[in-house]
């Protein structure tokens, strides 16, 4: 990779310590990546920011950072683990609090705007069409390479810091026209309502077309808050960074529609609903705002509320910037008058909410599947006015195709009359989900003798006994830390550890914090020894690299059988007797 003499400069440590370890990490990623040269970025959004993600690790590596790091463009944060403000009212801990503000002080010294939210687009940081940019936090990517037009790959935390750092990024992936070219013809052949349809329909995608850029057609132009739910949803459940929707993404018409494809009807919808159902009967919470909410959900959500209590905790979270916009209107006052909480600077999928709230309903798919994880919540997944009607009523959201219940006297209106399900949905069939036929078609249990040879993206040794999977693995909310088990229920490897084992899966998925959570595994010592991928994404590389956990890709890991003992050495991977 080609470099200017200014950037060899801070390479060489002329301008200290943090533009160093930034561009470490950058050029490590451009030869990785076959980049040719880093490419200037208007802005960067840099996730990791919530202690209950990163924990002591995470925390020290940042101080060190902020020592002499200084931003060269602008840069926002990703939410918090907590209210910055009124963290004490909604029951955080001292101790975390405490741990929590050092995080934003560092990212603060080094400069970053402290905005708390995934939604950097609401606040300001809305990049141009064909701008480059680096960010983090998973949605946000999506939403900024989709209804944007802007261009980023989805960054780890760290290596969107590193871009923030110097305002540099490798020209690679989804910075180039090649990859951003639909791959898959996606028909929509029924009807969707707003974020919830959505965002199942991003499940549907990530499982039958892993890492996919999808070309979808067969809808009216989707609202702001269809296309964020979908954004959210896509590369939670392992599809790509990007989607083109037909008539409303700014990239769609310019590129025929793929001739590879398949249709998704109400019957996939409701079954991924299914798969995200825990089958709870009673309710703890209603959580609205993830990705956090707009301002026309907030004032939405106040009409519904209009003259109405809620019987259950309802938390809507939002930008601060946003949440002051909804004070000026009238909206926030409304919700509170109803009783809901309005949340700032966090979210339900960082906040440390295990153990005070269990059975939870809310309209993101991409909050059930975090709040599964590191909560360890129940969860439904519903319209966002079933949700509403659900914290009127005190009583869980009816499953998609059941009868709703008989509303009482006082739970009669608008938000009641929402809960009904979607018309024409059917019970859910009772078999496998879609990611199993695409596992069953792709991976055909025909394995080799080895040795496999690919590509070092962290060099280094290590043994162990490998542990395989057919699907993509998010690092956060997908693996317990502390431990090294794997939680996401149905995943093929739920209950299995991958500490001290050579993990091989097609690639990562899920959340950009996974870089973070790979380098506290790898200090708490329940890392896997080694991590072999088919393609190794910037989350799992950049987690490698800080991690010091040797890590190749470009093998075809459909070879490598499961619980066999092998050897890792640079760029191969070597049977063992």
């Amino acid at each position: 990779m080609r470099l200017t003499d200014e950037e060899r400069r801070w390479l060489d440590g002329k301008a200290g310590h943090a533009a160093r370890r930034a561009m470490e990490i950058l050029a490590a990623l451009g030869e990785i990546y076959d980049a040719e040269r880093l490419l200037p970025i208007r802005s960067a959004q840099v996730s990791g920011v919530s202690y209950a993600n990163l924990g002591d690790a995470g925390l020290e590596l940042l101080e060190a950072w902020a020592r002499d790091g200084r931003a060269a463009c602008p840069a926002t944060l990703n939410p918090a683990g907590m209210d910055l403000v009124a963290w004490r009212e909604l029951g955080i801990p001292e101790e975390f609090a405490e741990r929590q503000l050092r995080i934003v002080r560092a990212y603060a010294a080094m400069g970053l705007r402290t905005s708390c939210t995934c939604t950097p687009y609401l606040v300001g940081n809305r990049p141009a069409f064909g701008e480059h940019v680096a960010w983090s936090e998973s949605s946000a990517v999506t939403y900024a390479n989709s209804a944007l037009g802007a261009r980023t790959n989805r960054e780890g935390g760290p290596s969107a810091l590193a871009a923030a750092l110097v305002a540099r990024t490798p020209a690679y992936g989804l910075h180039l026209d090649a990859a951003r070219r639909g791959e898959v013809h996606v028909r929509l052949e029924t009807p969707l309502g707003g974020a919830a349809d959505w965002g199942a329909l991003g499940a549907v995608l990530g499982a039958r077309a892993p890492g996919r850029v999808p070309w979808i057609d067969g809808t009216p132009p989707p609202e702001q808050e269809s296309l964020m739910a979908l954004a959210a949803a896509l590369p939670t459940f392992g599809g790509a960074s990007l989607f083109h929707v037909a008539g409303a993404t700014p990239e769609a018409g310019l590129q025929p529609a793929p001739t590879d494809g398949f249709a998704v009807g109400r019957r996939d919808l409701d079954e991924a609903c299914a798969r995200l159902d825990d089958g709870a009967d009673g309710l703890d919470l209603v959580y609205l705002g993830c990705p956090h909410a707009t301002p026309e959900t907030l004032r939405r959500a106040a009409r519904l509320l209009d003259g109405r209590r809620v019987r259950v905790p309802l938390w809507i979270a939002a930008a601060r910037e946003v949440l002051e916009r909804a004070e000026r209107d009238g909206d926030a006052a409304a919700i509170r008058a109803a009783g809901g909480v309005l949340v700032a600077d966090t979210c339900f999928v960082v906040a440390p909410l295990r153990d005070r709230f269990r059975r939870v309903v809310t309209d993101s798919a991409k909050g059930c599947f975090y709040a599964r994880g590191a909560n360890a919540m129940q969860v439904r997944l519903a319209p966002l006015e079933a949700c509403l009607a659900a914290a009127v009523s005190g009583t869980m959201v009816p499953r998609p195709g059941a009868a709703p219940p008989v509303a009482r006297s006082a739970d009669r209106g608008p938000a009641a009359a929402a809960s009904a399900p979607h018309p024409g949905s059917t019970p859910p069939a009772p078999e496998a989900p879609a990611s199993a036929a695409v596992v069953s078609r792709e991976h055909d249990g025909t394995t080799d003798a080895g040795p496999w040879r690919g590509r070092a993206i962290r060099r280094g040794e290590a043994t162990g006994t490998t542990l395989v999977s057919a699907e993509p693995l998010s690092f956060y909310g997908g693996v317990d830390p502390e431990s090294g088990r794997v939680l996401e229920r149905g995943h093929p490897l739920e209950g299995c550890s991958v500490a001290g084992r050579v993990l091989v899966l097609p690639t990562g998925k899920g959340s950009t914090v996974g870089s973070y959570a790979l380098v506290r595994m790898a200090r708490a010592g329940t890392a896997p020894a080694a991590i072999v991928c088919g393609v190794c994404d910037t989350v799992v590389a950049v987690g490698a690299i800080l991690g010091e956990i040797p890590c190749v890709d470009r093998v075809d890991v459909r070879r490598i059988p499961d619980g066999r003992p092998v050897a890792v050495r640079g760029e191969e991977v070597v049977p063992r007797d």
